[in-house]
């Protein structure tokens, strides 16, 4: 799996903006903004908010075989 930090915004209950961030795992890697438009309306499923908007992504390292991650 492919591990992401995805931070965001939304529109919090009362129209108020909020922000926010997770981290998803995916069987492959972002390509393409159809990619990042599943991803948003997966996090306002997930989350049960409106109106996100994927302010940025980025891709862990993964940790080597002795479980180190690389600097």
């Amino acid at each position: 799996m492919i591990r992401y930090f995805v931070s965001y915004t939304f529109e919090g209950p009362v129209g108020s903006l909020g922000m926010a961030n997770c981290e998803l795992s995916l069987s492959e890697s972002i390509q393409s903004m159809t990619d990042v438009h599943d991803i948003r309306d997966w996090i306002a499923r997930e989350a049960g908010v409106r109106n996100v908007t994927v302010m940025g992504f980025s891709r862990f390292a993964e940790p080597g075989e002795d479980g180190t991650v690389p600097s």
